[in-house]
Formats: C-alpha cells, sequence, structure tokens
C-alpha cells in the first residue's frame, strides 16, 4: 500500500495555499480521504486479490500515474 497525499488530522497544520496547491497536482482534484485508503486495504484481505502478489497498490488520486 502506498498512499498518496490523504486528509487526516496530521495535516491540519498545512497552509490552504499549499492545500491548493496539492491538490491541484492530484489527477483526481483533491486530497484522498482515510476512507479510500480503508477501501483498497480491504479489497487486498478480500478474496477478489487472492492472485495478486508482489504489488504495491497506489492509492494516490492517479500522482504517479500522471
Amino acid at each position: 500500500m502506498a498512499p498518496g497525499t490523504i486528509d487526516t488530522v496530521i495535516n491540519a497544520g498545512v497552509s490552504d495555499f499549499r492545500r491548493n496547491m496539492l491538490q491541484h497536482r492530484i489527477p483526481i482534484g483533491r486530497a484522498g480521504h482515510v476512507d479510500d485508503v480503508a477501501a483498497a486495504c480491504l479489497y487486498l484481505a478480500s478474496d477478489a486479490a487472492r492472485y495478486v502478489t508482489g504489488s504495491t497498490l497506489a492509492v494516490d488520486g492517479g500522482w504517479t500515474a500522471s
């Protein structure tokens, strides 16, 4: 799991300018939510991912793909 910018309490001190600058660079147009990461973890823990091995799942709104 490789999460990108996730909107959490630890980011509360980030200025609005910096937050807007980061969100503008994320292709999906927003920071991630904790639920986005949780859903990806649930997928990896489910039978749907039973054939997924040796992979790093980027949960970053398209940041690494752009």
